[in-house]
């Protein structure tokens, strides 16, 4: 559903800016791209304000490109200097170190011109995850499956084609899911707090998710996070376990490190009564709906459920707002 990318400036160079037909494509593939693309550039930003400088005198195409490099969606990873040294002689710098960006684990696809493949060839680069223009809207890699069904896939399917490509890059990782605090410390006639039957499912799941983020590009250094209802029928000690201290018990009870999880409740009425999906949510402002909740790995193979893309909106922004609290979990520093 969500795909990392590298541009080759070449693309938009003038001489073939000219073609009407290869205008189009790019028109096109930048759409696309928006939607289901999360771009990778270097970190010195070479091949970003090389592509700038080739667009000068296509204001419509540029507009287009400035839009798809939204900051907080931006992958930035170190180019390969040996490797871009090795192959400008061939094709220039800029495009250059798209090759050498591209061979990074991170990066999905390299979007590159018929020089820079050309080139690729000579210097027996593997290609397999490079695609011409022309052959781009055919790909794997163009998508256009903003809704998902998931059920009947195998574990490893599901993080692999849904979660991976999502958290991966992220530095912040939100699970939104009411039931999540009913599954951990059960019903309200269960004073023990014992978890729910379904608990060890939400867990497995949810630890799923975050060994897929910590895999990825930031390894953990950032924010986890998981909001949910409060409960109030839990006793400890003779007295209810509330608030921050109910946050400290769920966190515990996730088994997740302290050092990147924040636990959030909100009230219910936040929640909306209407509101039955679930959602994960990234800082770089990809929003996953789920049909069902985050008890998703009960069997060997998934149950009936829904994955869809959506924009985030003032819903999401009201549940991931700072204010309205009732108890959180601050992660300890490192």
């Amino acid at each position: 559903m969500i795909v990392t990318s590298v541009c080759d400036p070449a693309l938009f160079d003038p001489s073939l800016l000219e073609n009407k037909y290869a205008m189009d494509s790019l028109t096109s593939t930048l759409r696309n791209m928006m939607q289901y693309h999360l771009p990778v550039i270097d970190s010195g930003d070479a091949i970003s304000k090389a592509t700038q400088k080739r667009l000068q005198d296509h204001p419509a195409l540029q507009m287009r490109y400035s839009a798809l490099l939204q900051p907080g969606r931006i992958v930035r990873i170190p180019a390969d200097i040996s490797r871009v040294q090795r192959l400008e002689e061939w094709i220039g710098s800029e495009p250059a170190t798209a090759v050498a960006c591209s061979e990074n684990p991170i990066v999905d696809v390299l979007l590159a011109s018929d020089d820079t493949l050309a080139a690729m060839t000579e210097e027996n680069i593997d290609s397999r995850k490079t695609v011409a223009l022309h052959n781009f809207s055919g790909s794997c890699w163009f998508k256009d499956d903003s809704c998902k069904k998931i059920g009947g896939m195998t574990k490893e399917q599901f993080l692999s084609e849904i979660i991976r490509p999502v958290v991966r890059c992220a530095e912040k990782v939100t699970i939104i899911d009411k039931m999540i605090i009913r599954a951990a410390f059960g019903d309200g006639g269960n004073p023990s707090g014992k978890p729910g039957a379904n608990w060890s499912s939400f867990k497995k799941s949810i630890l799923a998710v975050h060994d897929e983020w910590v895999k990825g590009l930031h390894q953990g250094n950032g924010l986890f996070e998981i909001i949910t209802w409060p409960v109030t029928h839990v006793q400890k000690d003779g007295k209810a376990l509330l608030k921050d201290d109910l946050a400290k018990e769920l966190g515990k009870r996730l088994s997740i490190p302290f050092s990147h999880l924040r636990v959030i409740f909100k009230s219910e009425h936040k929640f909306r009564a209407d509101m039955h999906d679930r959602y994960l949510v990234t800082n770089q402002g990809i929003v996953l709906g789920f049909s069902k909740g985050f008890d998703l790995f009960a069997s060997n193979t998934l149950g009936t459920c829904d994955v869809y893309l959506r924009k985030p909106d003032s819903l999401i922004s009201m549940l991931m707002s700072p204010s309205n609290d009732c108890g959180k979990l601050e992660p300890k520093k490192k």
